[in-house]
């Protein structure tokens, strides 16, 4: 008996229900009711991710944690997991939501105040979306309920853990030994990135908005000891910082408490973690 997508969803939400949101990932969820119905769900992977971000919309989407984010071990690399889990936004989501770096069911959930606040669904059929002059900077028609992830995602990005993340207190040998790594791999690797045989050197890659390097303020230059890095690079090492110090609040860990370096950046004594990118606005220098 062939398994429906109803029944696929009612599963879904039940596992959703008994699981901590802030350690389980799509995956795990997709490989659970792969085990349960004996069946292959990667062509269910739109209905289950759809079904899931309007599960955390439900829930009220605003409890993200950064100290709960689970690392899973994916081919040797640790990425950050879990299904709140603090991404990296486009410039023309940043725009839109106002922040540049928020989870992705915190993005849905505004995506869809938005959308309702200004009746942007089609009468005729609730699940095609209109598009108005500010979606239209976000999304190309025809946009549906079911599309809307597929194109979220070239504007959120998972913030990734580097295997040997960079600590607030890496020593200067351990810098010199990757310099000195990096400079004696063979020069056949350099090669590989010239023209197919006409002796040119083949373009480097730009740095996208995600990896874009920015000049910083002294300030906060002397805080982190680089005077660039892209903008998610400098949020890890806020985060890195914050817990090597154990600068939580213990009543809620998603505010911080400042010491004196933080207090002197921020202006703030205590501050919602999740708002550091936009207290750090004025230490980000224009070009």
């Amino acid at each position: 008996m062939a398994v429906t997508d109803e029944q696929i969803i009612e599963r879904l939400r039940a596992l959703l229900a008994e699981s901590d949101l802030q350690t389980t990932t799509e995956k795990m969820l997709r490989k659970k009711l792969e085990e349960e119905f004996e069946m292959d769900m990667l062509e269910k992977k739109p209905l289950i991710r759809q079904e899931i971000e309007r599960y955390l919309e439900e829930q009220g989407g605003d409890e993200e944690s950064e100290e709960d984010e689970e690392e899973e071990e994916i081919k040797g690399k640790k990425r950050v997991g879990g299904l709140t889990a603090v991404c990296w936004l486009s410039e023309p989501m940043q725009k839109f939501v106002g922040e540049e770096s928020m989870a992705r069911t915190q993005v849905v959930k505004r995506l869809w105040d938005y959308i309702k606040a200004n009746n942007l669904q089609d009468p005729s059929n609730k699940r095609n979306i209109l598009l108005d002059d500010k979606l239209r900077t976000i999304f190309t028609p025809p946009l549906t309920m079911f599309s809307m992830s597929k194109q979220l995602s070239k504007h959120v990005k998972r913030l990734e853990s580097n295997p040997e993340p960079r600590s607030a207190s890496k020593s200067a040998a351990a810098e010199k030994r990757a310099a000195s790594s990096a400079d004696a791999k063979p020069q056949a690797k350099k090669s590989r990135a010239s023209g197919a045989g006409d002796g040119e050197e083949g373009e480097a890659k730009k740095p996208n908005n995600f990896t874009k390097p920015v000049r910083l303020s002294a300030e906060a230059a002397a805080w982190c000891k680089q005077e660039s890095m892209p903008r998610h690079e400098l949020t890890k090492f806020f985060w890195e910082y914050v817990k090597e110090r154990g600068l939580q609040d213990p009543k809620d860990k998603r505010f911080v408490l400042s010491d004196a370096q933080l207090k002197k950046l921020t202006g703030e004594d205590r501050f919602n973690g999740f708002s550091f990118a936009k207290l750090m606005a004025s230490h980000i220098l224009k070009d």
